[in-house]
């Protein structure tokens, strides 16, 4: 099951219900999406039209796992399962995808301690990067 994890689409309650019941079959997603029109505006991390109804969200992955950590009361460790594993599994790529794993592709995000990405590397080379790597 997918859901869209910032607290507006889906209760923090019924985030814990779903983990509680789904475990690691439950899928992180955003439908973080700009706002192009002037009829709509970005209140709290929501896409809200001009009457105030949720148009879609504004809300990135990172931020979406912390709430999870935090609605679900679980470690990154757990929680990261649902942004990486869970999604490639469902798309049935998880043999190449969302593991760290011999065969697998080089796709990692490292992140600090307080789970911000600060480093993003696809295929092996780093496209994002705001930490220095030791050589």
């Amino acid at each position: 099951m997918q859901v869209i994890c910032d607290g507006f689409h889906v209760s923090p309650v019924m985030i814990d219900i779903l983990h509680r019941t789904l475990g690691d079959r439950l899928v992180l997603v955003t439908d973080a999406m700009p706002v192009t029109d002037p009829g709509y505006h970005i209140e709290g991390g929501v896409v809200r039209s001009a009457d105030g109804t949720i148009a879609g969200s504004a809300l990135r992955m990172d931020e979406a796992l912390r709430n999870y950590m935090s609605y679900a009361q679980i470690p990154f460790a757990a929680a990261i399962v649902a942004a990486t594993h869970a999604p490639a599994r469902l798309i049935r790529h998880d043999a190449e995808l969302g593991r760290i794993a011999r065969g697998a592709r080089a796709d990692l995000s490292f992140w600090d301690k307080e789970y911000h990405v600060i480093a993003t590397m696809v295929g092996g080379r780093f496209v994002y990067n705001q930490i220095e790597v030791a050589a």
